[in-house]
């Protein structure tokens, strides 16, 4: 299950500026990234997922509004908004990529990109002995070789 949480923010004052900064954990594939964004950085995501298709609205900003109870109404709504794109394909993986959080979708597409650019070298295992039952293949210099009698002793149980 995929889940967002933003268990709390805190203030940040920097060259005479004031602003929130909102701790969010993404958990996707049984892993949870931890990863800090500003209120500004998480609408300028929702631009880009709007661009893209439907979303629910985007909590708001009161202009120069620090008060506690603003700033916790606006995390728990920056919350639901995030659980709901994570629940949403594809939104979801654009969220992902955006965020910069791995992702098994974005591996996915990163290597197919890699082949299509021929940039990445691809290696390859040699199959070293497959066991069937009481069959027991050797290795053999060839892959190829390997791949053919392992699946003939799998289909007909010789070589």
């Amino acid at each position: 299950m995929n889940v967002v949480t933003i268990p709390k923010s805190h203030t940040v004052s920097e060259h005479g500026k004031v602003y929130t900064v909102y701790e969010i954990s993404v958990t996707i594939q049984g892993r949870t990234h931890y990863i800090q964004k500003r209120y500004s950085e998480l609408f300028y995501i929702y631009k880009i997922l709007k661009k893209q298709g439907v979303t629910p609205p985007f909590p708001p900003k009161q202009m120069r509004n620090q008060a506690a109870k603003v700033i916790e109404n606006r995390r728990i709504g920056l919350q639901q908004y995030l659980q709901w794109i994570l629940n949403h394909d594809p939104l979801c993986n654009t969220l992902l990529d955006l965020l910069n959080i791995p992702h098994l979708y974005s591996n996915v597409v990163q290597s197919m990109d890699s082949l299509d650019t021929g940039a990445a070298e691809i290696s390859h295992c040699s199959v070293i002995s497959y066991e069937a039952g009481n069959n027991f293949i050797s290795p053999v210099d060839d892959p190829q070789d390997c791949i053919v009698s392992s699946v003939l002793t799998a289909l007909y149980n010789r070589t």
